[in-house]
């Protein structure tokens, strides 16, 4: 995450994703499963192929801002309700892509923190 200020003077915070990452999941976890296949390290019956095929799945999800964005701002739709006790920021949306997630910076406390359970 990195913090930026618009000419605007809006604070903000912009997750950029690596180049090449979500391009390359698939070619890994190929790879990884020709490996686990070629030592036989996988127990039987635990169904590796379908392991696999969720975690790609959420790989992808994961390298994908746009989804990111349209589920940040369905969550601040959802807690704007509670106005005294939650504030997500707001997605910048000319700023943000598949790749590039720009939103409001926000100073507050890490969750660990606010549930007193102090953080490493």
């Amino acid at each position: 995450m990195h913090e930026a200020i618009l000419k605007d003077g809006l604070r903000v915070a912009i997750k950029m994703q690596y180049t090449g990452i979500s391009s390359s999941i698939d070619s890994d976890l190929n790879n990884f499963k020709r490996i686990i296949d070629l030592l036989g390290v996988f127990p039987r019956g635990l169904y590796l192929n379908e392991a696999i095929d969720v975690a790609r799945n959420e790989l992808h999800w994961e390298c994908n801002y746009e989804r990111e964005a349209l589920y940040q701002r369905a969550y601040r739709n959802h807690v704007s309700n509670y106005p005294s006790d939650f504030y997500v920021p707001k997605v910048i949306d000319n700023l943000s892509s598949k790749t590039i997630l720009c939103s409001e910076f926000v100073n507050g406390r890490e969750i660990d923190t606010f549930m007193g359970k102090g953080g490493t």
